[in-house]
């Protein structure tokens, strides 16, 4: 998986920046109709990198082969660029999304690639289980000696009861509405397995048609903090 992972990344990249210099402008104008195209094949070139991202961390993390690289970091720089990823997405599709976090740094010890890749798959799936336009609201800071990280959307929501098994690997929800969404099933999973190799831990809110909110508690960095192990895989 790993080394298929490696080789879609490269040609991946070549459509991206080709992509990104025709919205730019950089080969020249383009009527509205080539506009439009171009924005959908970034949106669904940016889907694409998320899942060989994905597969790679899964690969990283089943063959335990590479450790994590821990540094001090505040989590809102983490936050704020995954936003600005996903915004292409959001442009596409008329959304909005409304960032609130803490004036104060959110200090933690942590992976900056993985925790990038596990709130990039929170705000990816906000958007893609969005009945209508998407609504997104992030927020962060601290509580009870803990940096709190909420991701909310206002979508079609979550069954009761596939909550408990929202966070399993390759589990996807049996509902005729998300037939036509894409997804491999493991993006909540790495999720929960980043977040828990960080000694914190992530659980979902939801109600059916009316959306869901994520939350993720990670430890408030402590002068002296030292990472945690990462956690055996199943």
């Amino acid at each position: 998986m790993q080394i298929a992972s490696h080789e879609l990344r490269t040609p991946l990249t070549v459509i991206r920046g080709y992509a990104s210099l025709l919205e730019e402008g950089s080969l020249g104008e383009m009527p509205p109709a080539a506009q439009h195209a171009v924005r959908t094949l970034m949106d669904k070139s940016s889907e694409m990198r998320g899942q060989v991202e994905r597969m790679l961390l899964l690969a990283r993390l089943e063959d335990g082969a590479t450790e994590q690289q821990m540094m001090e970091l505040d989590l809102r720089t983490v936050v704020t660029d995954a936003v600005e990823r996903v915004r292409p997405q959001l442009v596409l599709k008329q959304g909005t999304v409304n960032v609130d976090l803490a004036t104060a740094p959110l200090t933690i010890v942590g992976d900056p690639e993985r925790l990038a890749t596990a709130v990039d798959n929170l705000l990816q799936n906000a958007v893609k289980f969005s009945a209508g336009p998407p609504e997104i609201e992030v927020t962060g800071d601290r509580a009870d000696g803990l940096v709190r990280l909420i991701v909310k959307d206002h979508g079609i929501g979550i069954p009761a009861a596939a909550r408990s098994r929202l966070f399993e690997k390759f589990y996807r929800v049996n509902d005729p509405e998300l037939n036509n969404v894409a997804g491999t099933g493991i993006g909540l999973y790495l999720v929960r397995q980043v977040v828990e190799g960080h000694g914190g831990r992530v659980d979902v809110a939801s109600q059916p048609g009316q959306g869901s909110a994520f939350e993720i508690d990670l430890p408030y960095a402590l002068e002296g903090a030292t990472a945690p192990a990462e956690p055996s895989l199943p």
